[in-house]
């Protein structure tokens, strides 16, 4: 049988997980692809540099001029390449 204390810890633990589940869907919603572009899609894409999985978002500045185009602008364009090998993957897979 459980306790009264057990049984307010496992209701503490539930909504915990579900408050975390609640945030993690919010998360996935905002990738969404709608008909405006949406910088957080990038948000999943990792570049692999010097062994080393870094963000987008991280290796430059990302941005939306209007609702049809996203914009990087890597801090150090030699890595030109690897962001766009890293959002081809993404988008193929």
């Amino acid at each position: 049988m459980s306790t009264i204390g057990s049984t307010k810890e496992a209701t503490v633990a539930a909504k915990t997980r579900m408050e975390k589940a609640v945030e993690d869907f919010r998360k996935e919603l905002a990738t969404i692809r709608t008909g405006r572009a949406n910088a957080s899609i990038l948000d999943n894409v990792r570049v692999d540099y010097h062994g080393h999985a870094d963000a987008v978002n991280q290796l430059g500045t990302v941005t939306v001029p209007d609702p049809t185009m996203i914009v990087i602008a890597p801090w150090d364009t030699r890595r030109f390449a690897m962001i766009d090998k890293a959002i081809r993957l993404r988008i193929s897979a």
